[in-house]
């Protein structure tokens, strides 16, 4: 048996956040509080938003510290704020943290805080009409039920399990301005979550589907991207594929790659996508040995020519090298460049087993193997 669905409707296309405002209107929010960053609100798109909510007389208060990680102490600034607006609505603008930051506001209209009380826990109950919009090609928070947020008193990281949203706006002019590092960690994480969704013990057909077209996209795309932001073909190429990506893996599940991304960003503080960049070499290498047909369609989705001879272990190989190779397009720097030691990646390994993506893995592994697949992952990329 599976299960598959899509838990928020979409609208795609280039200019699209010019109808922000009557999308809002039509969803019968009459005060918004809109949730983003410093960054983000000197963007020409972010005035577009603004304007749009505006003359579409919807009536808007305008939250702008969101931070990388969520943290649980700016979601209950913004929601405090948003409950003194008597705000009816709410509309996140940015990247995965915004949007992740948007919909823990969202969740304490009606739950009471503390948010971090629900890490791993759906609410209880729903809150307002939701809309996000997303200024980055990678975490595809704008379609998942799922975020990170951080425990300000502790620095623990947690998943958050939120209502879906209301709808889904993706505008790739909106994605112009992200810088090229940003481009390809997001990227990459985009393309972990597509990989990881058709490997997971959760696979479904229809993530099937989205994954691969997901990852045929991301394999032209990005590195175009991440050399002229200004390629709105590219930008929308990538854009589509983060959201299908996020699509497949918010019923499909991701896997070992997460387990390990979200474990080096807590033990190190590396950024999310360049974790999920690192591991999913590796993690493919796992797949390949449990599920070598869905790693050979994943191959084949990047344009390599496998065999029909070809061993688990050789279309294993053949897809980590190829992701290998567009992590160096788009210059992932390596765990060494980045400071963490053979060593104390080897002493993650507790973290790793204990994640929530670990639980999803196809089949079972040992201690001794995790160690094993983060030795290959450090030593491979260099």
């Amino acid at each position: 048996m599976v299960r598959y669905s899509q838990v928020c409707p979409v609208i795609f296309g280039e200019g699209t956040s010019n109808e922000l405002g009557n999308e809002a209107k039509n969803l019968g929010i009459s005060k918004a509080i809109v949730v983003t960053d410093e960054f983000i609100i000197k963007g020409v798109g972010y005035q577009t938003c603004i304007k749009s909510l505006q003359e579409a007389g919807v009536g808007v208060v305008e939250y702008t510290q969101c931070q990388a990680d969520a943290p649980s102490d700016v979601v209950h600034e913004a929601a405090k704020m948003a409950q003194e607006a008597q705000v009816n609505g709410v509309i996140g603008i940015g990247g995965g943290s915004s949007l992740d930051t948007a919909k823990g506001v969202n969740m304490l209209f009606n739950n009471p805080g503390p948010i971090t009380q629900y890490f791993g826990q759906p609410p209880q109950k729903p809150g307002y009409p939701l809309i996000c919009v997303p200024t980055t090609a990678g975490t595809g928070s704008e379609v998942t039920v799922f975020g990170v947020l951080k425990n300000s008193q502790t620095g623990e990281k947690g998943p958050a399990v939120f209502s879906p949203g209301s709808l889904a706006l993706l505008d790739p002019l909106m994605t112009a301005t992200a810088p090229p590092n940003v481009t390809a960690f997001t990227g990459m994480d985009a393309f972990t979550h597509a990989a990881e969704s058709m490997t997971s013990k959760t696979e479904n057909p229809k993530a099937d589907l989205l994954a691969l077209e997901a990852i045929s996209l991301i394999t032209r795309a990005l590195p175009k991207a991440f050399a002229n932001g200004n390629d709105l073909a590219a930008r929308a190429d990538m854009l589509l594929a983060s959201n299908l990506a996020g699509i497949a893996f918010n019923d499909a599940m991701v896997n070992l790659g997460h387990a390990i991304a979200h474990s080096v960003g807590v033990r190190f503080h590396l950024p999310h996508g360049t974790g999920c960049a690192l591991a999913i070499p590796v993690a493919m290498q796992y797949g390949a040995k449990v599920k070598p047909h869905k790693v050979k369609l994943i191959g084949q989705s990047m344009g390599l020519q496998l065999g029909e001879s070809d061993s688990p272990e050789q279309i294993g190989n053949a897809v980590a090298a190829a992701c290998r190779e567009l992590m160096k397009k788009v210059q992932i720097p390596s765990f060494k460049e980045l400071g963490v030691s053979r060593d104390d990646l080897l002493g993650i390994v507790d973290l790793v087993m204990s994640d929530i993506g670990f639980v999803f893995i196809p089949e079972p592994i040992a201690k001794e193997e995790v160690l094993s697949i983060l030795g290959t992952a450090y030593d491979s990329y260099q």
